[in-house]
C-alpha cells in the first residue's frame, strides 16, 4: 500500500512539473520533449525531477529549475528540483546538490538549531557564528549579501531549508531576496541565481537590441566566475579606437578600473583589451583584485555589456581590502601580514628604526617615539624614511635590491593626546605608492566601535627598537587593530610597556584612509 501511494505521488510531483514548464518550455518544441543545453532531448517530465537525465547534467541545474513551484507534500531541492517529500533525509542523496541530506535539515532538532549555529555568540542580538569567527544577527542569515568575511551565512548547508514568503525570490542555495530583486541586473543572490535563471534570459532575449551590424546572435552564458562571450554571424568591425563610432555612440568608453578590481573585456567570443573604446555587444566580467573582496551590504553585477547607445549596462564597482587572518598554525609567527619595517636614512644608508602596521594599501601606522631622532628632536622630513614590507633587520643602501617591497613616504602625521607625553603620539604614514595585497600581505582592521572582547597581546617583553609600534590585536581569526606598543622601559618595577589606544585617533585615520584611497 505505501509503495503505491508513493508511486501516486511520484506522478502528481510529475504531473506539476508539467504544468511548471509551460513557462520554461521552448514553444517550437513537441510538448513532452525537452533540449538540454548540449543539444540532447529528454522527457519534459525528467527535467528537475532530482535525477540527471542529461549528459551534461543541465536538466538539474539553479537556472532551468530555480522557478519551479513545488506542492507542499514534496521537498523542495535548494536548485528548485521536487522530490517526493518522503525522501528527505532518508539517507540518500535524492536531490542532485544533496540538499535533501544537509545536517542542519537531518540532526538537528529545531529547538536545538539556534543554539548550534549561535556558536560562542553570547549577545542575544547575535544569532550566527560564522565559521571564520564573527558573530552576525538574524536579520543578515541567508539574506542574498555574505555577511561572513567567509561567506558562511550564505551557503546551502545553512539556507537550503530556509522557508521564504511568497512575495521573496529564493536564491539557488534557499535565501530570501526581495521578489523584485529577480532578472533587475544586479546581483541579489550571492549566487547570482536571481539574474542566472530561464526567465530573465528570455527576458533579455525577448528585448534584445538589434542592429544593422548583426543579424542573428547566439549568447552562451557561463557561471559568473567566468567570461560570458557573445557570438555573431555578420563579420565583426574593426577593434581599433575610431573617433567617429565613439561620437555617435556606437562605442564604449574605455573602462578605468581603481585598484580594488580586475576587469576582463570579450567581444565576439575572443578576449580583448580594456584600454581602448570598445563596439556594442562587448562585455566586461569584474572580479575584486587579490587581497579585496566585494562591500558589505551592496549589490554586484559581474557583468557589464556595452549597449548599442555607447553606454556600459552598469558602472564599475568596487570593492574593500580584506583584514589580514591568522591560522592557529600562524599565531606563533614573528611576523603577521600586517607587519612593516620602517627605516630612516643616515647619509646613504637606511637602517631599521621601528616597526608599522598596514591599515590600508597607502597608510601606515606607527608611533612618534619611532622618529626620534635624539631626546629633543623629532625627524618629519620624508625623504629621510622608507616603509618595508615585513620585518627587515638589516641596513641597505640607496640602490641596493632588497628581497622584499620598499615604498616612499609623501607624507608624515602626528597626532597627540591632550594629556599624552612625546613618546604616546601616533603617526600616519602616506605612502607614494600603494602596496600589493596578496595571502601574505595584508591589512588589519580597526576595532569596530562598540567591540567588547577582551585582548591578548603580543608579546613585547624585548626592548630593541623594531619592537616600538608592534600592534597590539584581538587574538581572533581575523584581527582588530586596538592599541599600538608605544614605549618600552625600566623602572624599579622591572621592565614597562606604554600602551597608544588607537580608538581615541579612528576620526584621523579614517580621514587619512579616505583621502588617499585611490579607489573611484
Amino acid at each position: 500500500m505505501l509503495i503505491k501511494l508513493q508511486f501516486i505521488l511520484v506522478l502528481i510531483i510529475k504531473q506539476s512539473i508539467k504544468e511548471n514548464y509551460a513557462s520554461l518550455g521552448d514553444s517550437d518544441l513537441m510538448w513532452d520533449q525537452w533540449v538540454c543545453d548540449s543539444g540532447e532531448r529528454i522527457n519534459r517530465d525528467e527535467l528537475c525531477d532530482g535525477f540527471v537525465n542529461c549528459k551534461d547534467g543541465s536538466d538539474e541545474t539553479v537556472r532551468h529549475c530555480i522557478d519551479f513551484k513545488c506542492p507542499g507534500y514534496a521537498f523542495r531541492c535548494a536548485y528548485g528540483a521536487c522530490i517526493s517529500g518522503n525522501y528527505k533525509c532518508d539517507k540518500k542523496n535524492d536531490c542532485v546538490d544533496g540538499s535533501d541530506e544537509i545536517d542542519l535539515l537531518c540532526k538537528e532538532s529545531i529547538n536545538n538549531l539556534s543554539e548550534s549555529i549561535r556558536g560562542q555568540c553570547d549577545d542575544a542580538r547575535l544569532s550566527l557564528q560564522c565559521k571564520s569567527g564573527e558573530c552576525i544577527g538574524t536579520e543578515f542569515i541567508c539574506d542574498g549579501h555574505r555577511d561572513c568575511s567567509d561567506g558562511s551565512d550564505e551557503t546551502k548547508e545553512l539556507c537550503s531549508f530556509y522557508e521564504c514568503p511568497d512575495f521573496a525570490f529564493r536564491c539557488g542555495y534557499g535565501a530570501c531576496v526581495s521578489g523584485s530583486a529577480k532578472c533587475d541586473g544586479v546581483m541579489d543572490c550571492a549566487d547570482n541565481s536571481d539574474e542566472e535563471n530561464d526567465k530573465c534570459h528570455k527576458q533579455t532575449n525577448d528585448n534584445a537590441f538589434s542592429t544593422s551590424l548583426s543579424t542573428t546572435t547566439t549568447t552562451t552564458s557561463r557561471p559568473f566566475n567566468a567570461l560570458t562571450t557573445t557570438t555573431t554571424t555578420t563579420t565583426s568591425p574593426s577593434l581599433s579606437p575610431d573617433r567617429d563610432d565613439y561620437d555617435n555612440g556606437r562605442r564604449c568608453r574605455v573602462l578605468q578600473p581603481d585598484i580594488s578590481i580586475v576587469v576582463s573585456c570579450s567581444y565576439q567570443n575572443q578576449n580583448t583589451s580594456c584600454d581602448q573604446t570598445l563596439p556594442a555587444e562587448s562585455q566586461a566580467f569584474i572580479s575584486c583584485a587579490p587581497g579585496y573582496k566585494y562591500r558589505r551590504r551592496r549589490n554586484y553585477v559581474p557583468f557589464i555589456t556595452c549597449n548599442g547607445n555607447g553606454k556600459w549596462s552598469h558602472p564599475l564597482f568596487q570593492c574593500v581590502p580584506i583584514c589580514g587572518e591568522l591560522d592557529e598554525k600562524d599565531k606563533d609567527k614573528v611576523v603577521r601580514p600586517w607587519d612593516v619595517t620602517i627605516f630612516r636614512k643616515t647619509m646613504n644608508e637606511y637602517s631599521p628604526v621601528c616597526s608599522g602596521v598596514i591599515v590600508s594599501h597607502r597608510i601606515v601606522l606607527t608611533v612618534a617615539h619611532c622618529l626620534n631622532r635624539d631626546e629633543r628632536t623629532i625627524d618629519m622630513r620624508t625623504n629621510q624614511y622608507n616603509v618595508v614590507e615585513g620585518f627587515y633587520k638589516f641596513t641597505y643602501k640607496e640602490d641596493d635590491v632588497i628581497p622584499t617591497g620598499r615604498h616612499d613616504l609623501e607624507k608624515i602625521s602626528i597626532y597627540y593626546e591632550s594629556d599624552a607625553n612625546d613618546y604616546r603620539g601616533l603617526v600616519i604614514l602616506v605612502l607614494k605608492d600603494h602596496i600589493s595585497f596578496s595571502e601574505a600581505i595584508k591589512p588589519i582592521c580597526l576595532v569596530p566601535g562598540g567591540f567588547r572582547k577582551h585582548n591578548r597581546l603580543h608579546r613585547v617583553e624585548s626592548k630593541e627598537n623594531l619592537n616600538l609600534g608592534l600592534s597590539v590585536s584581538i587574538e581572533d581569526s581575523r584581527h582588530y587593530l586596538d592599541s599600538l606598543v608605544a614605549n618600552l622601559y625600566d623602572d624599579t618595577n622591572g621592565p614597562q610597556v606604554e600602551y597608544l589606544y588607537v580608538k581615541h585617533y579612528k576620526i584621523f585615520i579614517k580621514r587619512h584612509m579616505k583621502r588617499y584611497s585611490d579607489i573611484l
